[in-house]
This record gives C-alpha cells, structure tokens and sequence, in this order.
C-alpha cells in the first residue's frame, strides 16, 4: 500500500506539530486536537476518531500503541514525505505507472512504513521529497549533461544548454533530457552494457530453449520490429532471429533466439552475465562474462540510496528442512485445521511450498472470486509474470512481527482466508494469490519456531533476500520485504 498525497500532508504536519510543542509524542487525541480542521476534520462525539482510523491503517508514521492508546512519537531528522501523485507531479510524469514500475525495480528512493495493529503486518511506501528531488538532478538529468558534454566538446554549447534547461520547469527538463539521450544514442556507434540487466538473470529454462531475453532497461539498444542480426562471438558473425514483442496488453520482454549451438559457445548456464558491444543498429559482440558468481549493484549518483545484492550462486542455501517443520498439506489443514503442535505455540517464520515436479496453472479472476478466498484476484498474464520457474517456495511469512503472536493464531488466519472465510481486510491477504494456483491442496506447510520480535521479522528478511539472490525475484506470493 502506498500513502496518499493527504496522508503525507497529515504525517508533516503531525511531526512539525511535536516539534514545535517540543514534546516527545503526543497521543491521538492530542494530536487531533492540535490539527486544523481542514486537514483533519475531528469528530465532536468521539475525539480522535478520524486520526485513529489513520493509525489502524498504518498510514501514520512513527505510531504505536501504549496500553490500548495510540501515540505518535517525534521522529528524529524528519524529512517531508510525499505520494506517488507528488512524485508525478515533481517528476512532470503523465501518468504514474512508471513511478510504480521503479518502486518494483527499487530504481527510485522510497521508504516503507511497517506496523501492526490486532496482530496484522501493516506496510506503507513513500517518499522523501529532498530524495526525490536529488535523485532527479543527480540521476536523471545530470548524467544526461555529462554524457552530452562528452560527446561534444563544444563548451559554449553546453553552457547554453545548461543555463536553458535551468530556465525551464521541471516537466520541460525532462523532455529535453530525453533529447538529450536520443542525441547520444544517435551519435555513439558502439555502446557496451549486460545482459541480463540489474535484477533479471538467465535462467534454466532460457538455456534449454537457446533464448535470451531483452527487458525493459535495455531494449533501447536494440532495433524495432522483429528482423535477423549479427552476433559476433570469438570472431565469428552468425545471423540470429530478433523478435520484437513491443505492444499488446502488457509490456513483454524481446527475445534473441541464440540457438543451442551458440548458448553452447558462449558457455551460457542459469545466472550467466553476456557482456555486449553494440557495434551498429543490427550488429552486436557477445562474451561471457565470469558464469557462476554473479553481483549486480544498482545505484543512483548524488543520493544516499542504493541496492547492492552480494554473490549469487548456484548453490546459494535457502531455509531448509533442518530449519523448517513440515505441519501438512493445505489440502489437510483446509479440512482438518491445525495438528497440536509446540512448534505453533511460538513466534516464528513459515513458508508454504510445492512438489518437486509441480507445473504451474492459474484460475481466473471470475473463479477466485466465487471460491471468496482471494480479496484481489490477479488476472492470469500477471500470475505467469509473477511465477518463478525452478524455484519451490511460493511463499515466506511470519508470525510476530512488532508485538508477540503465534505461530497458530497467525496460520489459523492462513487457514480461514484459504476456506473463503474473508473480509475486504483479511485475514490474510498477504499472499492469497497462492490461492489462484491449481492444485493448492498438494503444497506443504512448514514452519519454523524462534524467539520474540523482532526476530521473525529479521529472519523473514534475511530468508527473502536470499531468495532474491538465487532466484532474481521474490517468492510468487510475496509482494514486498
């Protein structure tokens, strides 16, 4: 869940409202009574009450509860907070899709929020407005100058350029940086980056079929609509099949169809990097970069955010058996509830997952809707994007996140919503697209008992990063850390 832009206006008032009554935090009804009511209007019967319907959502930063009552706290070096709409507006987006897209790909700064209230994980995304702003400067448009700069040496021009687009607002600087870029991508015959790009990898399945896929980041290199290109590999020009998937319902990966002889050339395997020059519009060079150990860093020049993932291996250890209790099949715990077990009796982490020789099948939204265990159906092309061959574990959650819960209160909450036993809110809608798998009844749940928080939180993290490592993506069910 995101904040919206007047959750954010709430949330700067509310810290500037305890810093300037030099207060450590201030309870609900406080807080309330100190905002305007026309950014908050109070309710005369119950004092408030519009506040803590924020707070029950999460969408307050910096709460908690104190005995039953709600209290926000000051947050030290606070900075303003703004939306997705603010972002847009100060990135001059037409529309917000791109902004959520590199959320997804963590290729922008944000912050998430995580609370709890009755024993439900709560998780806010926002921004910083200070981050956002260098994060433009820094990473979009001053690249794009140097970059202009290197390619013409012409310093009166540049200087021009630069004093123009300092005089234009912010949505024109975008247009002319993209200008910009076209320029350099015109001007420039050979240009080097890597396949796959950030996050993405080669996998099994891609070897096995000889392909390799164009994403998002780099189909700017490649030509438009489907064609034959060269490929030099030790020297050697070979023809290979580009086919441009552009266009449709949703935006799909290009594919070069390499071949086997050629994945074999370049001694490709599930996790290998491709080191490419461009040599013209239809002419490339390919070398294997090191298979095997893999590290990818996506950083952002100018800000204090980055994202490094360390080595991935083929042999990267996942939470085992010797970690994790088998409690049964779905199909068993449906019918049956809950074995006694100790095991349930703690906080811990749990993880749901499928046969070996399991092959994905969706149902449709309509079908969710009626079987009333999934709040939010996914459409069926999303469901395969989010799928991840070769891998399991379909899901990685805890019980115990900021205040103690067990293992079986929260898995009996797994158990309700996967029944249809469901509200608009829950029980537990984190993960529920599991329940659009055909076949569920067959997945196994396990578990594994630790002590209080925050240690199922920690170690829930620690189980998905390296998940993300392995595999390039998160577990299908899951949606965030």
């Amino acid at each position: 869940m995101y904040l919206n832009s007047n959750n954010c206006h709430i949330n700067n008032l509310a810290q500037e409202i305890i810093l300037k009554l030099k207060v450590s935090s201030l309870s609900a009804v406080e807080l309330a009574r100190e905002l305007h009511p026309e950014h908050l209007k109070d309710s005369q019967t119950r004092p408030g009450l519009p506040l803590r319907r924020l707070l029950r959502s999460g969408k307050i930063i910096g709460s908690r509860q104190v005995n039953g009552r709600w209290v926000v706290d000051l947050i030290a070096a606070y900075k303003k907070v703004c939306s997705v709409s603010d972002v847009q507006q100060i990135c001059g987006y037409s529309n917000p899709k791109s902004i959520y897209d590199r959320v997804h790909d963590q290729q922008i700064p944000f912050h998430i929020w995580t609370t709890s209230y009755k024993d439900e994980n709560l998780e806010q995304i926002y921004f910083i407005e200070d981050e956002i702003r260098s994060w433009i400067d820094g990473d979009r448009h001053g690249d794009v100058i140097s970059e202009y700069h290197a390619e013409d040496d012409s310093t009166d021009e540049i200087r021009r350029i630069k004093k123009i687009r300092e005089a234009l607002p912010e949505n024109l600087r975008h247009d002319l940086d993209f200008i910009l870029q076209t320029h350099n991508k015109k001007s420039t015959p050979e240009v080097t980056f890597t396949i796959p790009e950030g996050s993405n990898r080669i996998t099994s399945r891609d070897v096995q079929n000889g392909i390799v896929r164009i994403t998002r980041g780099i189909k700017p290199f490649f030509p438009q609509g489907t064609q034959i290109i060269n490929v030099d590999i030790d020297g050697d020009s070979h023809p290979v099949k580009f086919q441009d998937r552009e266009g449709g319902d949703r935006a799909r990966s290009h594919v070069l169809h390499l071949g086997r002889d050629l994945i074999m050339a370049l001694q490709l395997e599930a996790g290998s990097l491709i080191n490419v020059r461009k040599i013209s519009e239809t002419h490339f060079e390919f070398n294997n970069k090191a298979s095997g150990n893999r590290t990818y860093q996506k950083t952002n020049k100018n800000r204090n955010f980055m994202v490094i993932e360390e080595s991935i291996t083929s042999t990267m250890e996942l939470p085992g058996n010797e970690d994790f209790r088998l409690v049964g099949t779905l199909g068993e715990l449906l019918d049956n509830g809950l074995p006694a077990m100790d095991d349930l009796l703690s906080c811990g982490n749990y993880r749901i997952q499928t046969p070996d020789n399991y092959r994905p099948g969706y149902l449709d939204v309509n079908t969710s809707r009626q079987a009333g265990n999934v709040v939010n159906p996914w459409a069926i092309e999303r469901l395969k994007e989010k799928w991840v061959p070769e891998a399991t574990i379909v899901y990685i959650g805890l019980a115990g996140a900021r205040s103690r819960r067990t293992l079986r209160r929260r898995l009996m909450d797994l158990i309700r919503h996967g029944r249809g036993q469901t509200t608009d809110r829950g029980p537990h809608k984190g993960g529920e697209i599991l329940w659009q798998l055909k076949g569920f009844e067959m997945f196994t749940l396990w578990v594994s008992p630790t002590g209080d928080p925050p240690i199922p939180r920690k170690l829930e993290r620690q189980y998905l990063a390296d998940f993300v490592r392995k595999y390039g993506k998160l577990p299908f069910a899951n949606r965030q850390f």
